[in-house]
């Protein structure tokens, strides 16, 4: 059985592949010379008629670019969760978001969330409800 984590060189690919093309030997004994399945054979056969526009389909570079632009895109989706609980975790602290601010992790019964619903149920007068930020606001349909 073949190396399946072996690294061949271009070079190597580009040769094999034009031996294979020629059509004077099997591409199953194309593979087993070289040391390959005949999956990678056919895989590398697609790859560079794709990049020589003898087949659809996305080049090497376009793939390559689209691997990073994925690599990209975790990274920012990542970023932006770390954003979004460190924003929540600093509202929290300041304990500014009012009763309906949720910690990090979505819970209301954390004790930063339940301290500020007992506050601002103590503080609030009747007919009254929390703004945020410390404002309040008359309840729609009360006096």
């Amino acid at each position: 059985m073949a190396n399946s984590s072996r690294k061949y060189p271009e070079e190597f690919k580009r040769d094999t592949v034009a031996s294979a093309r020629k059509g004077e030997t099997s591409k199953k004994q194309i593979a087993a010379d070289v040391g390959s399945s005949e999956t990678t054979l056919y895989r590398w056969i697609k790859r560079f008629d794709a990049d020589e526009g003898r087949r659809t389909g996305a080049t090497s570079d376009e793939l390559t670019e689209l691997a990073q632009l994925r690599r990209d895109k975790r990274r920012l989706e990542q970023e932006n969760e770390t954003l979004r609980r460190a924003t929540a975790h600093q509202c929290l602290l300041r304990q500014g978001c009012g009763p309906n601010m949720m910690d990090p992790t979505g819970d209301l019964t954390h004790p930063v969330a339940l301290r500020l619903q007992q506050r601002d149920v103590l503080t609030l007068g009747e007919g009254q409800e929390p703004a945020g930020h410390g404002r309040t606001r008359p309840v729609p349909g009360s006096g």
